[in-house]
């Protein structure tokens, strides 16, 4: 099933030699469907997978540009705590590349993100503290950032 396969990529995710190669053989395109589901648990897998693959530094800059940012938002909206804390980590992955930064608050993930520092999660507040504190290094996102979040 779809839900068996993103799963086992994910599990294969965890390993670093396996980051790189999962994006280059075309999983991003399966991720982003699989993130749009209305499936919690798919949606959950999907954002794990994402949430290790983004450890990969050669990695940030493609997942951005197969438009994984709306389906990180909405998974950081979510009703389901795993999927938040899961988007929230790969949102603070994908932040750490500065290249990422300015698309990333362009895109809308300062609202979300803002509301995730407001957890009872640690961990969601964690990620959500982390993916800001990143967003926050680029001089073209200080303002906005100031503004929004206070």
């Amino acid at each position: 099933t779809q839900l068996e396969a993103v799963a086992a990529l994910a599990n294969l995710a965890r390993n670093q030699s396996n980051q790189q190669k999962i994006v280059e053989q075309g999983a991003l395109e399966p991720l982003a469907l699989a993130m749009r589901s209305s499936n919690d648990e798919l949606i959950r897998q999907a954002a794990r997978c994402l949430a290790n693959v983004s450890l990969n530094a050669e990695n940030q800059s493609m997942i951005l540009d197969a438009g994984m940012i709306a389906p990180l938002v909405a998974a950081l909206r979510s009703s389901d705590e795993e999927v938040r804390r899961l988007a929230a980590m790969a949102t603070a992955n994908l932040a750490v590349y500065e290249g990422n930064q300015v698309q990333m608050v362009a895109e809308g993930v300062l609202a979300p993100i803002n509301d995730m520092l407001k957890s009872e999660n640690e961990d969601i507040e964690l990620q959500a503290a982390r993916c800001l504190a990143y967003l926050s290094q680029h001089e073209e996102n200080k303002v906005q950032i100031a503004r929004d979040v206070g």
